[in-house]
């Protein structure tokens, strides 16, 4: 059987235009992106991808007051390491000293109409009519005096804002970074909004007993039985339950580290007056960091739990550390508009504060096993 050649010129010209299409396609493929090469899976060794990470501590204590007061003293400053126990910062409040004075005004009454009548004594019960009556019109005062105007209007104001940066997100004339600042006002003045209105109704109810300690002051001076042994023992065991929650109250406006760590955040400084609620002091324990990646939705599903990675942390000189993923959210964080990458190191430096700054890690990847 004999073979026919048509035209050797034509079969050169096929020969290059094959060779061309193959250093085409070799090019095209270097040029792709590392991320898609790597999580295609089709590429083996040396691949890898290094994205951005915030750092974070794995534990933060915010601590705040259960009861309205004014700063006396504030002993640390953002940067300072902390034993527990160690004292942050000293508070007072005059409602509560003058909650101690009446428990303490009381038990010496009650102690006193225990006494046989003829060794009572009277002038015991005007002091009592005299400091309820003070205490009564001071309760008034501070009703009268205290209004939740200011923080409504503050909280309307940040409504507002969040309504007209929602515009402006979707005119593409502000960032979802200006929107959730102005959503994190906006909870933080909701708050407000929620304390003040908690202080209200405190100062009315403080008003009400005060009214009620000055007409049983008026009864007992006026009219005291010949013998009222039992019901001044009650009285005297009332009186006693008041003052130690008086005292306790006085103890936690000395707000002391619940645990060793790092102070990052103080919000409050001598003179300052604050609400219950109201964050003061942010405590974390930086031995151990976390490191959150924002991911694609597609590197979320091939990343694994226990990958092996490397996390590049900015110190000076900066340093490596190899981990593994402690955390995948396969659901989008609503904050970071991206799936998380969560990944548990332990500090380096304890000393050095990483929290809030930009990391680095390194995924390894090529053939999926």
């Amino acid at each position: 059987m004999r073979v026919k050649i048509v035209n050797d010129g034509n079969l050169e010209g096929i020969s290059w235009t094959v060779a061309k299409g193959f250093v085409a396609l070799v090019a095209f493929s270097l040029v792709l992106p590392p991320i898609s090469r790597g999580w295609s899976g089709r590429y083996e060794g040396g691949l890898k991808t290094i994205l951005p990470a915030r750092i974070r501590p794995a534990q933060v204590n915010t601590l705040t007051l259960e009861i309205p007061a004014t700063a006396v003293s504030v002993l640390v400053k953002a940067g300072d390491r902390v034993e527990a126990g160690r004292l942050l910062a000293e508070f007072d409040s005059p409602e509560v000293r003058q909650q101690i004075e009446r428990a303490e005004l009381r038990m010496a009454i009650a102690k006193d109409r225990m006494k046989p009548a003829a060794k009572r004594v009277s002038p015991l019960l005007d002091e009592q009519y005299r400091g309820a009556t003070v205490a009564r019109d001071a309760a008034r005062t501070r009703l009268s005096n205290y209004s939740v105007e200011s923080v409504e209007a503050a909280y309307a104001r940040a409504k507002r804002e969040v309504a007209n940066l929602n515009k402006l997100v979707e005119q593409h004339l502000a960032t979802a970074q200006d929107l959730e600042t102005a959503r994190k006002q906006e909870e933080m003045e909701a708050r407000n909004v929620r304390a003040a209105k908690e202080t209200l109704l405190r100062l009315k109810q403080e008003a009400e007993a005060a009214d009620s300690q000055l007409r049983m002051a008026k009864i007992q001076r006026e009219d005291m039985p010949a013998s009222d042994t039992a019901s001044s023992r009650l009285d005297l065991e009332d009186a006693e339950l008041a003052l130690k929650s008086a005292q306790e109250k006085l103890e936690s406006l000395r707000v002391r580290a619940p645990r060793a760590g790092t102070v990052l955040q103080v919000a409050v400084e001598p003179g300052t007056k604050v609400l219950a609620g109201i964050p003061l002091f942010q405590l974390a324990d930086l031995n151990t960091l976390i490191v959150e990646v924002p991911v694609t939705g597609k590197m979320a599903q091939e990343i694994e739990r226990g990958s092996k990675v490397k996390v590049a942390l900015p110190m000076d000189p900066p340093v490596e550390i190899a981990a593994k993923v402690s955390e995948v959210m396969l659901v989008p964080d609503q904050l970071q508009q991206s799936h998380v990458v969560r990944i548990s190191i332990p500090n380096p430096s304890p000393a050095t504060i990483l929290v809030g700054m930009e990391g680095a890690v390194e995924f390894p990847h090529g053939v999926r096993p």
